[in-house]
């Protein structure tokens, strides 16, 4: 979060309701969430550390640091976190800016076989979610997230023009994306045979420019009033919709309930790659994604698959669990903003 410039930015302009009574004489000592954010990200920017200890924000948090947290979960409820906090912020920009940033809609619209009757409902998302079970690429992935659904026998669907149950189809239609998209790759599924999670280790390539235009549909048949839900307009469907990889999330372990996550990360201001491990930092060489050596660690798997080949342009990981991509337009079009500065800072 702290490489997303305009989420940094739009902390650092979020003002605590202690700050008029705070005795500029006294030490500072963050108290909420939002206060220990701006604190680590100002130190993150200005600080010469090579790391910094979030233990602060852990604890206001009320994270368990001894148990297995899921990241892709916790960045469900950070995001949720972050939105409701913002939303009581008097400036609008600061109330809208999770939605702005994060929030895309898709509909789910379910047509009926007799009467063919279309009954969409719009939805919001801060990620897609996808199946990464007998895929072996990121566009097949997606295209089974939108395929279609037969709705028959038990599951036919109440149809209100026919007012009975009828078979029907169902799937999702993209509408508007993000400037930053997240993608969860679902790679802990549940095992019907042992009652448990399993860790899916099937390789998946992924692509560093993604052209998410194919995907997208318009929004005919669709009320207006339920698409924004209040938030600024997204990614015009009109434009090109290519996002960049600016971050990826490695899980290490065989196992669901057990792992060690690394993060590769893009600094948005050099689009020098590093990589995150713990207290470890790696900066890495010519500017390029470089996922190592832990892809291809056996990690006591018995049956394992040869690493495919990957194109250029393209990488391939069997532990990659979160993708995030950045709209390029962004990028093209706002070539100053990259500058961030520390309120009071000098």
């Amino acid at each position: 979060w702290f490489h997303n410039l305009e989420l940094r930015r739009s902390l650092y302009l979020w003002q605590s309701p202690r700050a008029q009574d705070h005795n500029i004489h006294l030490d500072y000592e963050p108290e909420s969430i939002c206060e220990h954010l701006q604190y680590l990200f100002a130190l993150l920017q200005n600080s010469n550390r090579r790391y910094i200890d979030p233990s602060g924000l852990v604890k206001a948090l009320g994270l368990d640091t001894g148990q297995q947290q899921d990241a892709q979960e916790f960045s469900k409820l950070f995001l949720s976190l972050l939105e409701d906090t913002l939303s009581k912020q008097k400036s609008t920009t600061l109330q809208n800016m999770i939605q702005r940033q994060f929030c895309g809609q898709f509909s789910y619209v379910t047509v009926c076989n007799q009467c063919g009757r279309a009954s969409p409902l719009p939805s919001r998302f801060y990620e897609l979610e996808l199946n990464i079970q007998g895929h072996k690429n990121l566009a097949e992935c997606i295209t089974e997230f939108l395929k279609e659904e037969k709705l028959e026998g038990d599951n036919r669907y109440f149809c209100e023009t026919c007012q009975n149950k009828q078979c029907a189809t169902r799937r999702i239609k993209l509408h508007n994306l993000p400037r930053t998209l997240n993608l969860q790759l679902m790679r802990f599924v549940f095992d019907r045979q042992t009652g448990h999670k399993k860790k899916l280790n099937t390789f998946i390539s992924f692509p560093e420019q993604l052209d998410m235009g194919p995907f997208l549909e318009s929004m005919q048949g669709i009320c207006p009033a339920h698409t924004r839900y209040g938030a600024a307009p997204l990614v015009d469907l009109d434009k090109k919709c290519v996002y960049e990889l600016s971050a990826v999330l490695i899980h290490r372990g065989v196992s669901a309930y057990s792992g060690h996550y690394i993060a590769h990360v893009k600094d948005a201001r050099t689009s020098d790659w590093y990589k995150f491990n713990d207290e470890e930092i790696e900066k890495m060489e010519g500017k390029k994604l470089q996922l190592g050596i832990e892809e291809d660690i056996a990690e006591t798997v018995k049956s394992q698959t040869r690493k495919p080949k990957c194109s250029k342009g393209y990488h391939c990981s069997r532990n990659a669990y979160m993708l995030v991509y950045k709209a390029q337009e962004e990028q093209d079009t706002e070539p100053t903003a990259t500058n961030v500065d520390v309120p009071g800072a000098s």
